[in-house]
C-alpha cells in the first residue's frame, strides 16, 4: 500500500462520514498545509487521527474530494478501477438476462456504482462516456 497525503476533516464535520458519503466540500477539510495538484490521491482523516476513507483531491472544485474507497489496505490504482467497472457491467448484464436486453443501458451510474463521476451509457454498439470529476478524467 502506498502512503498517501492526509487531509483532516474539520471538527464539525467529524460525524458526517460514518455513513460513507463520496463527497467532502470544501468548508468539511482543514486546507492541507502544502499545495496539492489537482488529482492527487488522498485519505481522508477524522481529527483525532483515525482514517475514513480514500479519494481524489480537487481544489478546484467545491467538492474538494471524491472518496472512493473505504478499505485502507486497498489502493486506488487500475485493479480497483478494473474492478468496480466488471462489476457494474455485470449488474446490468444479469438485470438483461432477466429482463430482456436492452438498445439503450446506462452500464456506470456514477456514485450508485462507487464510482463519482463517471456516467458511461451503451446505445447500440456505441459507449458515451460522461465525466464530471477530475478524478475520473485521469
Amino acid at each position: 500500500m502506498k502512503n498517501y497525503p492526509q487531509l483532516f476533516l474539520n471538527t464539525r464535520k467529524a460525524g458526517s462520514f460514518l455513513g460513507q458519503h463520496p463527497w467532502v466540500l470544501e468548508k468539511s477539510i482543514i486546507d492541507p498545509t502544502v499545495p496539492l495538484e489537482p488529482g492527487t490521491i488522498v485519505d481522508l482523516m477524522h481529527p483525532k487521527g483515525h482514517w475514513i476513507g480514500r479519494g481524489v483531491y480537487n481544489p478546484l472544485s467545491r467538492i474538494r474530494v471524491r472518496l472512493y474507497q473505504w478499505e485502507q489496505a486497498a489502493d486506488l490504482d487500475e485493479a480497483w478501477l478494473r474492478g468496480q467497472l466488471e462489476g457494474a457491467v455485470a449488474m446490468r448484464e444479469i438485470w438483461q438476462q432477466a429482463h430482456g436486453a436492452l438498445d439503450a443501458v446506462r452500464l456506470v451510474n456514477s456514485e450508485g456504482d462507487g464510482l463519482s463521476g463517471l456516467i458511461i451509457d451503451k446505445f447500440l454498439n456505441y459507449l458515451v462516456l460522461q465525466f464530471s470529476a477530475i478524478a475520473m478524467q485521469r
